[in-house]
């Protein structure tokens, strides 16, 4: 039988776990906002890059453009971005399941990764060719840096096995409370994209000059966009893993307060019969004194 001081200690230990659940959730709402701002506050810095395309390739014939030309057409680098922590529900599953999908859809045979996550990464190294696995950043100010570093080993493998095409793939949130996956390809550079800013009117009288040569500015830009779509993709993954968090950590705060309730009820059950059997005692003794 169960004692008072059982269900006590249960309700206690509990509410502990509770309080930590709160923290938790807070901590990831938090999180969720910061990646989210670091992802939108990228849209200006973006136009000013495609600026600065737009006046290169205004000057110069796309053909005579690195990036734009692909390798080798069955060779892929393939960036998957997974979770950098637990709790966090399905997210990596869900990446693993759109990889497979995506990388049957494309019949390519020879696909190289570049995974962030030791989660995602421990799943797909018993399929795929690994090179190199990232830890992810912890909070915003570490974006930037782990980009730098994701984009060095991509033009290093580039170099290295002539690959015709490199994409990403991580989830990113799309509502409140919801994320999914998504499939952006880097690289070569889209041409539609690249002739519509080649055409796209100057916004003013006074067009910028540059004294570079034209192939070494364009690949810095380049270098940029790349830089950039990589920020943000690690920024946007970030923002749905805490996301994933937050509804997982919703779930738990929903089965602790059940539990709570049941032992309440509980407690209050062996705490009514304890009391009933203490005064029936009294009332023994006292009968027995009487006589």
């Amino acid at each position: 039988m169960q004692t008072v001081e059982h269900y006590k200690r249960k309700i206690r230990n509990a509410k502990d776990l509770q309080s930590i659940v709160n923290t938790m959730k807070v901590l990831a709402s938090v999180s969720i906002r910061q990646f989210e701002k670091a992802s939108e506050s990228l849209g200006e810095y973006y136009r000013t890059v495609e600026m600065g395309l737009q006046i290169v390739l205004g000057r110069t014939l796309l053909e005579e453009m690195p990036y734009v030309r692909s390798g080798k057409e069955s060779s892929y680098i393939v960036i998957a971005v997974g979770s950098g922590q637990g709790l966090c529900g399905s997210f990596d599953e869900r990446i693993m399941g759109f990889i497979e999908q995506q990388l049957h859809d494309e019949n390519n045979s020879d696909s190289r990764f570049l995974v962030m996550g030791e989660r995602l990464a421990s799943q797909l190294e018993q399929r795929e060719n690994v090179e190199k696995v990232f830890s992810l950043p912890g909070s915003v100010s570490g974006l930037n840096r782990f980009a730098l570093q994701l984009l060095a080993s991509v033009e290093e493998l580039r170099e290295k096995h002539e690959a015709g095409k490199v994409l990403i793939i991580h989830n990113k949130p799309v509502a409140r409370g919801r994320y999914q996956p998504r499939l952006q390809y880097l690289l070569p550079l889209d041409r539609y994209w690249l002739n519509r800013l080649a055409n796209k009117e100057w916004p003013t009288n006074n067009i910028p000059q540059f004294s570079m040569e034209p192939t070494e500015l364009f690949s810095e830009l380049v270098r940029q966009y790349l830089l950039v779509s990589l920020y943000r993709a690690m920024a946007e993954s970030l923002a749905a893993e805490h996301t994933g968090r937050l509804n997982s950590m919703t779930v738990a705060e929903q089965k602790i307060e059940e539990r709570l309730q049941e032992l309440n009820k509980r407690y209050a059950g062996e705490r009514h019969k304890a009391i009933t059997e203490e005064l029936l005692d009294i009332q023994s003794g006292y009968r027995a004194v009487a006589e």
